[in-house]
């Protein structure tokens, strides 16, 4: 399949000028775009893409782009999306940055912005667990591990790492499907 390199650049601008909230909440709005409506990727490829972008350092958008962009298009098409997930963050950040000093005078009012912003990220997070979780917990074993690995995060408190949960649920993976 060859993607041509244009599509795959404007895919991710897409994505990336729709991704407030981080890589999370990106990951709805990339399966969207590379699952929904141009068709590149089934599901299950999507999620495998997605589970090795979490498994590898770096952010999870950058991570995703870039595995999908390879996929597709080989280096070329990594180098495409990676750059073009990027790009407006680097160029908001550099536009915020040069208002911040501008603004810090007014601080309550980026302060009220911020704060009426994460309701709309914690949306685009759900959605991404809901739409992640349908296709992750596809039996009583998967529910299982999903089930044990959030009880330990959640009563962890920082004392289990991710990676170590993450590498516990593939050995029960082993063990249970």
């Amino acid at each position: 399949m060859i993607i041509p390199y244009l599509e795959l650049a404007i895919s991710f601008l897409r994505v990336s000028l729709s991704a407030y909230g981080g890589g999370i909440a990106a990951i709805s709005l990339i399966r969207h775009e590379v699952v929904v409506i141009r068709g590149w990727l089934s599901v299950e490829e999507f999620i495998r893409v997605v589970t090795l972008a979490e498994m590898t350092p770096g952010p999870l958008i950058v991570n995703t782009a870039t595995f999908i962009g390879f996929r597709l298009a080989g280096v070329p098409g990594s180098l495409v999306a990676t750059t073009a997930v990027l790009s407006p963050a680097l160029l908001l950040l550099t536009a915020l940055m040069l208002a911040a000093r501008r603004l810090e005078s007014r601080g309550q009012f980026r302060v009220r912005i911020q704060d009426a912003v994460k309701p709309a990220v914690l949306a685009l997070m759900l959605m991404a667990i809901i739409s992640f979780g349908r296709n992750a917990v596809t039996n009583l074993s998967t529910a299982l591990i999903a089930a044990l690995a959030l009880a330990v995060l959640l009563v962890s408190r920082r004392k289990v790492h991710p990676v170590l949960v993450v590498i516990a649920g593939g050995i029960a993976g082993l063990f249970l499907l």
